[in-house]
């Protein structure tokens, strides 16, 4: 190995120790000095593993209605369809896991959408505050349900024909949560 390849490694790891010792540093009080980085409730791996939760959502649910929805993203996306359901699994929302109830209305094309969604954790990890808004027209990523509740970067689909309801995602920006995460830098921050 050349030596500028082995001084660059070498500071590299040094750089990513340090990282990891001030993120851990914690006060009798309990406070992380490390903010933003490790909760100090968590380890790093727990923190890595919740990381690599938050890249898929998949869920099935159980109830009713006749829906089906695709999308490459929320600027891309096509679907039509009415359910009300209850899910089981891991959720749209960011480290929500366990079960809750869906109910949506919806009408999709392009970028465009209009429908109606209810959003209740039941129980399970971090259950977030119940959802209910209105979808209407042009979607941007500055929408309300796109901060609180869905992704609009995400890609997948769902559906629910008659009892049995299924969704499934890939969601590229926690991939660079992933990542960053590891190396001390919580890009969404959505550590606990």
């Amino acid at each position: 190995m050349p030596r500028t390849a082995c001084s660059l490694t070498l500071a590299a790891l040094t750089l990513f120790a340090l990282t990891l010792l001030s993120a851990c540093a914690v006060n009798e009080a309990g406070v992380n000095y490390g903010e933003g980085i490790l909760h100090p409730n968590h380890s790093y791996l727990e923190n890595r593993a919740l990381d690599l939760a938050d890249l898929v959502t998949l869920n099935v649910g159980l109830g009713g209605g006749l829906k089906a929805e695709a999308h490459a993203t929320r600027s891309l996306a096509l679907g039509l369809g009415w359910a009300m359901h209850w899910d089981f699994g891991f959720s749209e929302r960011p480290r929500e896991y366990g079960l809750w109830e869906t109910k949506e209305c919806e009408l999709t094309f392009g970028p465009f959408s209009w429908g109606n969604l209810v959003h209740a954790s039941r129980w399970g990890v971090s259950p977030g505050e119940p959802f209910e808004g209105e979808i209407r027209g042009l979607q941007t990523s500055l929408d309300e349900i796109y901060q609180v509740e869905r992704d609009h970067w995400a890609i997948g689909a769902s559906a629910t024909v008659l009892l049995f309801a299924a969704q499934v995602e890939v969601h590229p920006l926690q991939i660079v949560d992933l990542v960053t995460s590891a190396i001390g830098f919580d890009a969404l921050a959505d550590e606990f």
